[in-house]
């Protein structure tokens, strides 16, 4: 299956196949005797499991790891771990961002009460 193909079939572009392939997480594929790109079918599929994964929260290092946990005789213990602490990390970002949204909110109500000044910019 060359490149387009995958990309396609996977719906990304040219362009992501080739980073994730620089990446490590696709598999260099085998070449034609005309130089194109020849990769598996199962390709597209991997594509497009590594985009759910960004889609949940990822990083692609992190998707590195979970693919390495696929090699057999890993234990899916691990792989549970590792989501635990994804959804750990991610209730940290919420709360941190509810703390900002909520300073946003005080220096809104603050800022009527001054200047016309921005009250993002303003020194405590």
């Amino acid at each position: 299956m060359r490149i387009g193909e995958v990309a396609r079939n996977a719906g990304v572009n040219t362009q992501t196949v080739r980073f994730y392939e620089r990446r490590g997480l696709l598999s260099k594929p085998r070449r034609t005797a005309s130089g194109y790109r020849d990769y598996p079918a199962e390709a597209a599929q991997r594509v497009r499991g590594i985009r759910r994964a960004q889609k949940l929260g990822f990083t692609l290092s992190e998707i590195q790891e979970l693919m390495r946990l696929e090699e057999p005789g890993l234990h899916i213990e691990h792989v549970r771990a590792v989501a635990y602490t994804k959804i750990h990390d991610i209730d940290e970002k919420i709360r941190a961002l509810k703390g900002i949204r909520r300073s946003l909110e005080h220096l809104l109500r603050e800022s009527r009460k001054r200047t016309p000044q921005c009250p993002v910019l303003e020194p405590d």
